[in-house]
């Protein structure tokens, strides 16, 4: 506008093919290149304006890698949104960077505007099941809620704790690839903050259908019985006995996977607690997270269960075709044709599964429980085989004392009495009761821990034993009888086992 300046309308031609050749003032062409020539992006939308004297160009290079079937929100401190991918591609992580809410600005001021290098926080995809995560960063959060669905990704977070400040917060969407790209940019305008420490917030999360317990055990038996139909083995019924159930809570409860409970109990002392009077054998499975439940109470770790289901199915699987590491006592367990009826324990929570089986046979019905009281021991009972009972052993465990998951997990199998040990050669029973010798008959060679029962005496069926073993139970602790029969036919001659504190 002077007079004293002549200006050359601009050629605008002229300056585009300038700007594409020579970049632009005061950019490093390199950079300029870098931007232009990217192969992430697939379109660019270009804004032109010029005059006479000026001339103007944007560029907005875009790649729209999905499809908002649902565009995201903020509505009560909690984020939800759908989106569908274009290509075969998922979503790693959503990143949030804050900025003030739009003002007017001088054009000084705008030269200095730019994104934050660092996100205000972002939300991250869940660990698969039966995995865990190690948040990278303290404003991190894991979503509440992801689910992909026939390729809709469905997010939802509860960020209320998040968003502190009022002004717009740009959502970028990021790739799930091993060089992850951002895949879509969507900008939140929080104009006033949720007063959600007096208000009741309405939560957006669905609810996941949680499997009654009873669906588990049966969902679990039928693992069971397809295994012994496949080794031609009868099935087994579901069990009533409560033994299972209270092991695994407790294992759960206290992380660890063992045949012992925190209380020193093993599992046929369980089973007789719960009214059990056969014969037991605990298989026992379970997960948790980096050996160590605790790292799933730290704040800055998230843990993503398998569900139940999955669990069990998982458990069963290894228990009868991987079980090498356990010389295969498991699958043996699973597969004995003498067991008739298992009872099953199931417990969840944040940190894993616990999975508890009891195979139970009952050959033995009691008229009268056996009791060992002023030296005598007396039982009333009939055989339910078709072998008779012919002699009782007796085996010792030293009271049961407490026990640490560490402990507990140190030990990879339980024996019949001798106390909190997995080396069950040369376990024996303290003393055997037997049968009195027919008339004109007589035991030869009987140990000092044979006993001979002063009654024994047999009324339709039902067998009334009476014997002395006062100097046998001198010293406290749980003797257990196993009931035995004669051996041979399809089962082992035990019967029944019945453990008896003495105090």
């Amino acid at each position: 506008q002077s007079p004293r300046v002549i200006c050359q309308r601009i050629d605008i031609e002229k300056e585009i093919n300038e700007y594409y050749e020579r970049g632009v003032p005061g950019i490093d062409r390199s950079d300029f290149l870098r931007d232009l020539l990217n192969p992430h992006w697939d379109t660019v939308n270009i804004g032109i304006a010029y005059t006479d004297l000026t001339f103007v160009i944007y560029e907005y290079f875009e790649r729209t890698g999905f499809e908002y079937v649902e565009k995201p929100k903020i509505t009560d401190g909690y984020l939800s949104t759908r989106l569908t991918p274009r290509t075969n591609s998922s979503v790693s992580h959503l990143s949030f960077y804050f900025h003030p809410l739009p003002s007017t600005k001088t054009p000084d001021e705008l030269d200095d505007l730019s994104r934050p290098d660092d996100p205000s926080f972002r939300v991250l995809k869940p660990p698969p099941p039966g995995h865990s995560l190690e948040l990278p960063n303290a404003s991190d959060r894991v979503a509440d809620f992801w689910e992909e669905d026939n390729g809709t990704i469905t997010v939802i977070a509860d960020v209320n704790e998040l968003i502190g400040k009022v002004g717009v917060y740009e959502m970028i969407v990021w790739s799930d690839e091993d060089d992850p790209q951002p895949v879509s940019v969507q900008h939140l305008y929080i104009e006033e903050l949720s007063e959600s420490a007096n208000t009741e917030r309405i939560s957006p999360i669905p609810e996941r259908p949680v499997e009654s317990l009873e669906d588990l055990r049966i969902y679990a038996l039928e693992l069971i019985n397809a295994d012994r139909e496949k080794h031609g083995v009868s099935p087994v019924r579901l069990g009533s006995n409560l033994s299972a159930q209270v092991h695994a809570e407790n294992a759960l409860e206290h992380g660890y996977v063992g045949h012992w409970t925190t209380d020193g109990l093993k599992p046929y002392m369980l089973y007789q607690m719960q009214g059990g009077v056969g014969v037991v054998a605990e298989n026992a499975a379970g997960t948790s997270f980096a050996e160590d439940t605790g790292r799933c109470t730290d704040p800055r770790v998230v843990c993503n269960p398998k569900p139940p289901r999955e669990a069990i199915a998982d458990h069963q699987w290894s228990m009868v075709y991987d079980d090498a590491h356990a010389d295969w006592g498991h699958r043996d367990t699973i597969l004995d044709p003498m067991y008739d009826t298992v009872n099953i324990g199931v417990a969840h929570n944040s940190f894993g599964t616990s999975f508890y089986q009891h195979f139970e046979y009952v050959g033995v019905e009691y008229e009268t429980l056996p009791t060992l009281r002023d030296g005598i021991l007396r039982f009333r009972a009939r055989s339910l085989s078709e072998q008779p009972i012919v002699s009782v052993a007796v085996y010792y465990d030293p009271p049961p004392t407490s026990k640490t998951p560490e402990e507990i997990g140190q030990l990879e199998s339980y024996c019949t009495g001798g106390g909190f040990t997995d080396q069950c050669d040369g376990i024996t029973s303290v003393f055997q009761v037997l049968i009195p010798a027919s008339e004109g008959y007589f035991y030869a060679d009987l140990e000092e821990s044979d006993i001979i029962a002063d009654t024994w005496e047999i009324t339709d069926g039902v067998i009334h034993v009476e014997a002395d073993i006062g100097k046998y139970i001198e010293t406290p602790g749980v003797y257990t009888l196993t009931i035995l029969s004669e051996s041979g036919g399809p089962f082992l001659s035990r019967l029944g086992q019945y453990p008896i504190t003495v105090e």
